[in-house]
């Protein structure tokens, strides 16, 4: 593990990371990879994290670093079948230090310490660094999602799981 990754802070969204995570959006455009049709205006993003996302089947994590959001790990909970659907976005200025890395082991261990049994996620064909950042981890490809997760199946997209090990 890299020094950087060591000073990765890893914890639930709180209100102070709104504002951060709405900036990460803005800034990369990483709305576009993770299925949002059209960025959010901040008072429609500030509403999805007062109202909407408390009552959800999601869990969603901050990368913090110096007390700035650096990372963004989302996961839809299915609690019947104890698997969950997964994205993650980091700041493309910090590429390639180990953010995404260190945000996918925190997301696999908070799983698995909630007895979750696998993992999936959907990954754009052209997005080499995450398809190869899945990959690295031992995600397997498969050729569709589950049922409860077809909403996230869309074209262009790849596919992957990973059975998880309970702690």
């Amino acid at each position: 593990m890299s020094s950087m990754q060591s000073e990765i802070n890893f914890s639930p969204v709180d209100r102070i990371h709104i504002k951060g995570i709405f900036e990460l959006l803005v800034d990369n455009q990483n709305w576009k990879n993770i299925g949002i049709q059209k960025l959010p205006t901040l008072e429609e993003h500030n509403h999805y994290w007062e109202k909407i996302y408390p009552n959800s089947n999601k869990k969603e994590f901050v990368g913090t670093y110096n007390g700035q959001v650096i990372g963004v790990v989302g996961l839809e909970l299915s609690p019947q079948s104890k698997e969950a659907y997964l994205w993650i976005f980091t700041d493309a200025k910090m590429a390639s230090q180990g953010i995404a890395t260190k945000l996918l082991f925190e997301s696999e261990k908070y799983l698995s310490n909630i007895n979750y049994i696998k993992i999936f996620t959907a990954i754009d064909k052209k997005n080499y660094r995450s398809l190869n950042l899945f990959k690295r981890n031992n995600f397997q490809s498969i050729s569709k999602l589950p049922e409860v997760f077809l909403l996230h199946q869309k074209i262009g997209l790849s596919y992957f799981s990973k059975k998880l090990n309970f702690t």
